[in-house]
This record gives C-alpha cells, sequence and structure tokens, in this order.
C-alpha cells in the first residue's frame, strides 16, 4: 500500500554547523531522553555505502537540521542490497537520535559495516529535514561528495509509469553506476531496456524480481551487461509496484562524479502565462489525496468473500470527486447466491447506511 502524499514546507535559515562520530549517536539520545519520534513519515535515502569497488571508495554522508525550537528524533535503518527490507526478526532496533532545536548535525562514515551498500529507512519527526551525499576516492584518496536521492511518498513512482535514466556511459575512464527501489512491501517486479541514443537496444529486457522494500544496485552496470562501452544511453524501466530508479557517473581515475536522475516528464501542472493549465495526467495526485493497494490485493473466496480497507483520508477536508481506478479479474458468478450484491465495491464513510456509495 502507497501511503498519502502530504505536501509540506519548511522554512529553512542559516544554522550553526556541527560534525558527529557515530559513537556519539547514542549519547545524543541521553541527554534528550528516550522518546520515541512522532509520527510524521518516513523516508528511503537511495544508496549508502562503506564499501570500495573496482578501485573506488564509497563513503556516506547524512544532513540533518532540526527547523523547530524544541528537541527532535529519528530514527536510521540501514538495508543491506538485494534483502528483504521487511525482515526485521531478530535484528537490534534502529538508534534514536535527537537534534536539539535550531542546530543542523552532520553524520560521516556511517558504520555501515565494512563492504556494506544499500539504502537507509529514515523516520522522525516533520521538524527535520534531510539531505544525504556520498564521497567517491579513488586509490590516492582523492574524490568528491555530490548528492544522494532521498525518496518519499511525493517522489515514488507509480505502478506502469516508465522510469528514464539517460547520459550512460561507459569508457576509458568513466563508468555508471544504476540503481532501483522497490517501495512496496512485497515482491515486484520490474523490467529493465538498455538503449542507445539511436534508439537501438543494447540488451534484451532485463525481468527482475525485487524483495519487498528492497534496493538493487549495480556498479559498474554496463560491464555487467557484458558490453565494453556506452555513450549516452539510457535506462528505462517499468515496474508493477511503486518504485524509483537513479545513476551515477564516475571518473574511476580522479574520483569525480555526478549523480544522474530521473528524466522529467511534461506531465507538470505548470503553465506558462496567458495559456489555459493542462490537464491532469492520468493517476496525477495534485491537489488531491490518493491512496493505492497496488498489485493482487484480494482473490475472493466461498469462505472469504468481502476485502475490508479502510481509507486513510485526513480528517478536516471536503471533497468533491472521488476517481477509483480498479482492475478486476471476474472469477465467475458464485452460483451458491445467485441473487446476492454482485458489486465490485462499496464506499462506506463508516457512521450512516446513507452514506454508502
Amino acid at each position: 500500500m502507497r501511503s498519502a502524499r502530504y505536501l509540506k514546507h519548511s522554512r529553512m535559515e542559516p544554522l550553526p554547523m556541527r560534525r558527529l562520530v557515530p559513537s556519539l549517536l547514542l549519547a545524543l539520545c541521553v541527554g534528550f531522553g528516550y522518546s520515541a519520534p512522532a509520527s510524521a513519515g518516513t523516508v528511503y535515502v537511495a544508496f549508502a555505502a562503506d564499501a570500495s569497488f573496482g578501485g573506488l571508495s564509497y563513503e556516506s554522508v547524512l544532513r540533518v537540521t532540526n527547523t523547530g525550537t524544541q528537541p527532535h528524533f529519528f530514527t536510521v535503518h540501514f538495508i543491506p542490497s538485494f534483502s528483504d527490507g521487511t525482515a526485521r526478526e531478530g535484528l537490534a532496533e534502529p538508534t534514536l537520535i535527537g537534534i536539539p532545536g535550531g542546530h543542523t548535525y552532520v553524520y560521516e562514515n556511517l558504520s555501515l559495516g565494512s563492504g556494506s551498500s544499500g539504502m537507509l529507512e529514515v523516520t522522525g519527526d516533520d521538524e527535520l529535514v534531510f539531505s544525504a551525499a556520498v564521497v567517491f576516492r579513488n586509490a590516492q584518496g582523492d574524490g568528491e561528495e555530490f548528492p544522494v536521492p532521498i525518496v518519499g511518498s511525493d517522489q515514488v513512482v507509480r505502478a506502469g509509469q516508465r522510469m528514464v535514466v539517460q547520459g550512460v556511459r561507459r569508457d576509458a575512464d568513466h563508468l555508471t553506476s544504476f540503481g532501483i527501489l522497490n517501495l512496496a512491501q512485497e515482491t515486484i517486479q520490474c523490467e529493465v531496456d538498455l538503449v542507445a541514443a539511436n534508439g537501438q537496444e543494447l540488451m534484451n529486457t532485463a525481468v527482475l524480481a525485487l524483495h519487498p522494500l528492497s534496493q538493487f544496485f549495480y556498479h559498474d552496470v554496463i560491464s555487467v551487461v557484458s558490453l565494453p562501452s556506452a555513450a549516452d544511453a539510457r535506462f528505462e524501466t517499468v515496474c508493477n509496484g511503486p518504485a524509483f530508479t537513479f545513476g551515477k557517473v564516475v571518473n574511476f581515475t580522479t574520483g569525480n562524479g555526478a549523480p544522474i536522475p530521473l528524466s522529467a516528464s511534461l506531465s507538470s501542472s505548470l503553465f506558462p502565462p496567458g495559456h489555459e493549465p493542462p490537464e491532469p495526467a492520468p493517476g496525477e495526485c495534485s491537489g488531491s489525496f490518493c491512496f493505492e493497494l497496488p498489485g493482487t490485493f484480494f482473490v475472493p473466496t466461498g469462505s472469504n468473500r468481502v476485502h475490508k480497507v479502510p481509507v486513510p483520508i485526513p480528517k478536516g477536508k471536503f471533497y468533491t470527486r472521488l476517481d477509483i481506478d480498479m482492475t478486476v479479474t471476474h472469477g465467475g458468478w458464485f452460483a451458491g447466491n445467485p441473487g446476492g450484491f454482485h458489486n465490485f465495491f462499496w464506499l462506506f464513510d463508516g457512521q450512516w447506511a446513507n452514506g454508502t456509495w
């Protein structure tokens, strides 16, 4: 299930900068007391690593600013690449971290475990704002820091929508890494194509089954697909659940690099002066409350005929229109009750019988 998307805006002003090492994280919590984060939200840092690949070392950086005046808290959970992020049994509880009001902290060398790469699950109070980066270093220790995507409900790409990562290259000096995030708490399937600038397909379509809440990350992805080189190619990915893709190009001689963000489409609600606003794209959620049940979420049987789903609509809102997009596989009418209700769905406001549609 994809959670509702809330648009929030935070005002940021210049704040003092402090640097901490991991051993101080727990001490911060002691200073503020052990209180759980307020129910605000969860985001995923698309890439975090404490590892070396092909002569390059990767070090992650996480910056956190408390835009409020009181201490606020968050937790961080590391999900290794290619693992099931919902499998928490037997794992240590995430560390609770506190930030004083109006302060910014920088966490370096996140102690993910030597040779580890994956994504970070960050949950906390909504007065906290985050950014993430990774530092690539060559064999001589030279390198630079560049940003890493942080994926929240507003950035998740819905099922069936094409995700394009452009500017993929592999030559004597450069390599490209490519990552896919499954943000559903169930297995999803993604189809991935690598396409040259002239439209030629550079590999057969790869069909990947992604573990629940997982990150698939491919270092030097062009060599993984057995190509000696590529220039200005693109990855096109379509998943049957909520997902996200990203890339990065690195000069493995100098350690310099740059992120490759998802390509933007023109399905935008912005419009130039003197023009009419565009029609919302199918599934567009701007100005609305969106709720999704990805994949097959109910298979009725003779003993389990009805599936009830509470819709977490925010209180205090007035809605003028409801759009429902549902795919139904008809399994035949139930012969044991031929005169029964043959509805696909009822929508009930939970209070009055006449509040049923």
